[in-house]
């Protein structure tokens, strides 16, 4: 990650988790929002080169992961 994405993506993970912690978020709700901040992160990426495809996006695990 370079130093602009890499300073939205952190932003946007204590975004996240702010809003998790104020709900009261258990485990669970903690490990889906790293992963949300993870697949977003992947979709927003500039380059299409480096980009997740539509493909991947299906198959990433806030997608795919449902266990609590």
């Amino acid at each position: 990650i370079q130093g602009s994405q890499l300073s939205q993506s952190s932003h946007l993970e204590s975004m996240l988790n702010a809003v998790c912690v104020e709900h009261g978020g258990d485990d669970f709700e903690r490990k889906k929002v790293r992963q949300l901040s993870d697949l977003l992160e992947k979709i927003f990426i500039l380059d299409p080169e480096r980009r997740i495809t539509a493909g991947e996006c299906l198959q990433h695990p806030f997608i795919i992961d449902t266990s609590k």
